[in-house]
This record gives C-alpha cells, sequence and structure tokens, in this order.
C-alpha cells in the first residue's frame, strides 16, 4: 500500500474557495481600466496562474499593448484580499484534516502560484500561521503553474523524493504542473471540465471527503 512522508497544499479553491474572488476581481479591474468585459472562457484559462501572468494573457488577448503590470496586479490581488476577508471561509473540513497530519507529524507545506502578499494574507486569514513547515509562491521563479518550477523548487528544498508526497490540487494548471514535477496528486472536485482528461486521478468534493479518501488508503498511517 502506497505511503507517503509529506503533503503540499495548494492554496485557492484548496484552502479555501477564493475561486469567486479572484473572477470578479479580475472582471471589476479590467472593466474600470479598459471598459473590456471579460468572458467565462477568459477567465477559466487564467484560473491557477500567477496575477502578472493574468494581467498579462487578458491584455494580449483583448489587444491592449499598453498597461501598468504591476499596477493592476496590485489592484486585483487587493480586491481579492477585500473579498476573502468579507465573505470567504475555508473549505468544509480543512482543519479537520490539519489536525489529522498535525497528530501524526505530516509535514506539511504550501505551494501555490499566488505571490507573497496573497499567501501571506490567506494564511493569517485562517488562522495556519503554525502549519506550514514552509511556504513556497510561483513569484520566486521564472514561471508559474502548470510550469512544475514551483513544485520542483519546494522538491529541491525540502530534500523530498516525488514519490513520497502527496499534492492536493484542483485545478488544470495546478494538476499538470505537480504531475510534470512527477508527483501524486489528490484533486479537489472542480467545475473545470478540462480534468477530466487527465488519468489516474482522484476527484473528491471536498476536504472532509479527501480526509476519508486519505484514511481509507492508509496514506498516513505512520507518524513521522
Amino acid at each position: 500500500m502506497k505511503q507517503f512522508k509529506a503533503i503540499f497544499f495548494d492554496m485557492d479553491g484548496v484552502l479555501l474557495d477564493s475561486e469567486p474572488c479572484w473572477v470578479d476581481a479580475e472582471r471589476a479591474v479590467f472593466l474600470k481600466e479598459f471598459q473590456v468585459e471579460l468572458t467565462q472562457e477568459d477567465l477559466t484559462h487564467t484560473c491557477g496562474l500567477k496575477t502578472t501572468e493574468v494581467v498579462q494573457y487578458h491584455c494580449e488577448r483583448q489587444g491592449i499593448n499598453h498597461f501598468d503590470i504591476q499596477g493592476l496586479n496590485l489592484a486585483i490581488e487587493e480586491a481579492v484580499k477585500s473579498c476573502i476577508a468579507a465573505k470567504i471561509k475555508p473549505i468544509a473540513g480543512l482543519y479537520d484534516l490539519v489536525n489529522f497530519l498535525k497528530i501524526r507529524q505530516i509535514p506539511a507545506y504550501l505551494v501555490t502560484s499566488s505571490s507573497w502578499n496573497i499567501l501571506n494574507f490567506v494564511v493569517s486569514h485562517l488562522g495556519l500561521d503554525d502549519f506550514f513547515i514552509q511556504k513556497f509562491s510561483a513569484y520566486d521563479v521564472a514561471l508559474g503553474k502548470p510550469s512544475p518550477l514551483i513544485y520542483q523548487k519546494a522538491l529541491q528544498d525540502t530534500l523530498l523524493n516525488p514519490n513520497d508526497v502527496l499534492v492536493i490540487e484542483d485545478s488544470v494548471h495546478g494538476v499538470t504542473a505537480a504531475k510534470s514535477a512527477g508527483l501524486h496528486v489528490l484533486v479537489r472536485n472542480s467545475p473545470q471540465p478540462r480534468l477530466a482528461h487527465f488519468q489516474e486521478l482522484v476527484y473528491v468534493l471536498d476536504h472532509c471527503e479527501a480526509l476519508d479518501y486519505i484514511v481509507s488508503k492508509n496514506f498516513f498511517s505512520h507518524e513521522q
């Protein structure tokens, strides 16, 4: 039976259902700054990307040649933070999973495409400052997900073998990045139909079911 020694968490869509905040923020900022209405196709494509990559994608797709990428990045992120603070709660069952891992002394790491600005805000908002052994932002590598660079950096810095790590992801870009780094992926159920293209992945509804699956498969049976 497969055993893992550590767990990597994605953040948006895994720790909290913040994706609607990103959708609303991107729409609002591009409508205000450029009078452009982003489509659902535009927004689906950018799910899981770095905010700077989101801005770059939308501007290129809309034919916007002159823009302040850092200014737009900050505007989107501040709108997302306000949205999260006002109405976003942790994914159901998250703290049950956190306690399960703590009791078994399983090292947990955060690996996200979000900037340190968003990362630190979310971790503090959820009260998980002391839970993660180490945190990784894709802003510290050349490319965000779906590039495997951030997962490769996490593996390098933690000295973990890919075969010893279970990843929890929810987006196509995140799953692609983790699989490209040779990692095992447990996927939260997602409305993104493109996830159906992946093989040998486990789909779960939320962290309650994720925890049930982890327990049923005895992935973390021994204390470290």
